[in-house]
């Protein structure tokens, strides 16, 4: 079948290729209309799209429903850590710091294999300006890494000023966020 077939004589292994096809030209519209399709015929599938379909709607900026759709998906397998990640994401972005946390507390507890849940935890304790969390968070990411990782030069950041932070917030003297030397 080709992309321009027509959706009641899709087979689910030609939908999954065009699921992506739409995913790599951005075009998720058409990714909609295929995952939707998926799950009327499929909806044995829905639970594993869920995650699928909140992403597309968290980069439209639909938050709340993106929210509801990892929700879904999380319910679907708890140990889905990418619908649980993103989970935490979606409730930093409505300014739902705590329960982002616990998403990413849960990943960290029980996939102490997934890094970006130990980022995700540093830059959020960081923002609500719990230094010593970030500066944990921050390590744990670092222990976890190879230097060669794209998160590591973050992590190494995000400790740092956490530290730099934390110092400045118990009031040491000569300590301040702007003489903190990020390029090190």
């Amino acid at each position: 079948m080709t992309a321009t077939a027509p959706l009641s004589a899709l087979d689910l292994q030609e939908c999954h290729s065009l699921v992506l096809d739409a995913l790599t030209q951005r075009d998720r519209t058409r990714a909609m209309t295929l995952l939707t399709y998926i799950i009327k015929h499929w909806p044995s599938l829905t639970g594993k799209y869920c995650g699928l379909i909140a992403s597309i709607l968290y980069h439209q900026g639909q938050l709340d429903i993106a929210e509801r759709l990892y929700r879904d998906a999380v319910e679907f397998d708890t140990d889905d850590v990418t619908a649980r990640l993103h989970l935490g994401i979606v409730l930093q972005r409505l300014g739902r710091s705590a329960e982002a946390r616990e998403q990413w507390d849960y990943i960290a507890q029980h996939h102490s294999e997934r890094p970006e849940a130990f980022f995700q935890g540093a830059l959020t304790a960081f923002f609500n300006q719990e230094y010593a969390a970030a500066e944990q968070a921050a390590q744990e990411t670092l222990e976890l890494l190879l230097p060669t990782h794209p998160l590591f030069e973050e992590a190494r950041k995000v400790l740092l000023v956490a530290q730099a932070a934390r110092r400045v917030a118990k009031g040491d003297e000569g300590v301040s966020l702007a003489s903190t030397d990020h390029n090190k």
